[in-house]
């Protein structure tokens, strides 16, 4: 298996593959920007353009909705300060795609004590699955559209201030279409 980082400027985006969504799909993501908003600030416009683009939105939001429960649950379990509430994001974020979050690091610091494990509880008794979901990325400099799994944690927001920009990428498999 070989690791390697691509700059986030490297990659397109890819292709709009449902020019509508179903207004009951349109209406659970709206719920999701509302869950998400005080720790992932995005539009619900770019929500939305985010899920035309996958190839299976449904399954998408099927995931984000485990997250989001997951998140508000522990968030108001136990009263987190706006600090408190975006590590506790960031952390299940990392565990749901695979990661393996420091407890030394500064979010879990910051969060209550047990906060790891109680986490990682919460993914569990939603018989949340691990894996992390695949990605097709495809790269200015190669037109080829490669399969990649995402591993390792990332920041949420790629445009935070202090991040360098740089997705970890495992190549699993390579498909080239």
């Amino acid at each position: 298996m070989s690791h390697s980082n691509i700059s986030l400027d490297e990659l397109e985006r890819g292709r709009i593959r449902h020019a509508e969504l179903p207004p009951a799909l349109v209406a659970r993501i709206k719920s999701l920007h509302s869950a998400f908003d005080e720790v992932y600030p995005s539009s619900l416009a770019d929500w939305l353009d985010d899920f035309q683009r996958d190839l299976h939105p449904e399954r998408e939001v099927d995931w984000w909705e485990r997250l989001a429960q997951c998140y508000i649950t522990y968030r108001d379990q136990q009263g987190l300060n706006a600090r408190q509430r975006q590590a506790a994001f960031k952390i299940l974020l990392s565990i749901s795609l695979g990661g393996h979050p420091d407890p030394l690091s500064a979010d879990a610091a910051i969060l209550p004590e047990r906060a790891l494990a109680d986490l990682q509880a919460f993914l569990r008794a939603l018989n949340y699955e691990m894996q992390s979901p695949s990605v097709f990325i495809r790269t200015q400099n190669r037109r080829s559209s490669l399969r990649f799994l995402v591993s390792g944690t990332s920041s949420p927001s790629p445009n935070h201030k202090g991040n360098k920009n740089y997705l970890a990428i495992t190549n699993e498999q390579t498909a080239f279409r």
